[in-house]
């Protein structure tokens, strides 16, 4: 009788490390690609927050640039005073501080909205490894909660086949036992049919014996009989 479960416990450790190994190239392949996504997404804001200095310094150069123009000599605005006679007035002094004054304004602003979308832009740097932490805390217990239950499952699968391998043992020495037993009896069978056959054929033999013992004795009185009723005719 072969043993149905031969070889379950080794392919219930392969079918367990098979599932290990997919759950574990699954978890690296999500990590790499929460990785590689967060580190992307970083690497864009870190570029938008260049972009905000550059942009800064732009608006600041080209303020610098009006400025210096409108307080040129010789240029448009000192020909434009210079032809309405206010070149070296009040007015003219006047001017060119609001002019500086709106340099200095435009810089400083270009600067603060510089500063407060780089501001934003590690908010959300932050944001996206905050998400990224959170995913990997996920992922790493949703793996730990499969391996978890692919080792349930390889334990309860060991459980099973000992006692399917002890419940066949018992079986198969019930069974051996029960072919025993049967030959046994076949066996003993066999001894007494011969026996009672032997016995009936001796019970035959000696009544056949004594009946001739019988007639034998009958003939003899017969015979007797017949020699006394001679002599008596005579």
């Amino acid at each position: 009788m072969a043993n149905p479960y031969s070889g379950l416990s080794k392919l219930a450790n392969s079918q367990y490390k098979s599932s290990n190994a997919a759950v574990d190239k699954y978890y690296n392949s999500a990590k790499n690609n929460m990785n590689a996504s967060t580190e992307q997404t970083i690497k864009e804001f870190n570029q938008q927050k260049v972009k905000a200095d550059q942009g800064a310094t732009l608006e600041g150069r080209a303020a610098n640039a009006d400025y210096l123009k409108s307080i040129n000599p010789y240029g448009a605005s000192a020909e434009a005073q210079a032809s309405g006679g206010l070149l070296g007035s009040g007015y003219s002094e006047s001017s060119k501080t609001a002019n500086y004054n709106s340099m200095q304004n435009r810089v400083s602003q270009a600067r603060s909205t510089a500063e407060e979308a780089k501001m934003n832009y590690d908010n959300q740097i932050a944001q996206a490894r905050n998400a990224k932490n959170a995913q990997m805390a996920e992922l790493a217990y949703n793996t730990m909660t499969t391996r978890s239950n692919n080792l349930n499952n390889l334990l309860g699968n060991r459980v099973n086949i000992a006692s399917g391998v002890s419940n066949h043992s018992i079986n198969k020495g019930q069974l051996d036992l029960a072919k025993k037993e049967l030959a046994f009896n076949m066996k003993q069978a066999k001894k007494d049919n011969a026996s009672a056959g032997s016995s009936s054929r001796k019970s035959s033999s000696s009544g056949s014996k004594r009946s001739g013992s019988g007639n034998k004795a009958s003939s003899k009185k017969s015979t007797g009989k017949a020699k006394s009723n001679k002599k008596e005719i005579k």
